[in-house]
């Protein structure tokens, strides 16, 4: 590769996870930014090295389900077809059907 395009990537790699670290884990920008300067582009390196220099808190970030574990299906004991609708459920649904989830407040799709 030419050398102006290895330096857009840098740049992008770099921008991307000072975005990510700002936005998704709610650090400040200058703090994100000398993070990404001092250990680079990691997104776990540039987040561990926040939290060991207290230069922020963890504030919890992004929670993520693990759907391929096999232990899900050993503890889950309901599937989503056997879930009630959510007319059937309560009334919120059929006042707010734009919170319905897709379906209207008699369980129609949209």
């Amino acid at each position: 590769q030419a050398p102006s395009a290895i330096n857009d990537a840098t740049v992008a790699e770099t921008l991307q996870a000072i975005e990510q670290l700002s936005s998704v884990f709610g650090f400040d920008w200058e703090v994100a930014q000398q993070a990404v300067e001092e250990v680079g582009p990691d997104i776990k390196s540039a987040y561990n090295y926040i939290l060991d220099q207290n230069m922020g808190i963890d504030q919890g970030g992004p929670i993520v389900p693990i759907e391929d574990c096999p232990h899900v299906s050993m503890h889950v004991r309901i599937q989503p077809p056997d879930l009630p609708s959510p007319s059937s459920c309560c009334d919120y649904y059929a006042a707010n059907p734009q919170h319905s989830g897709g379906a209207g407040g008699d369980g129609s799709a949209k």
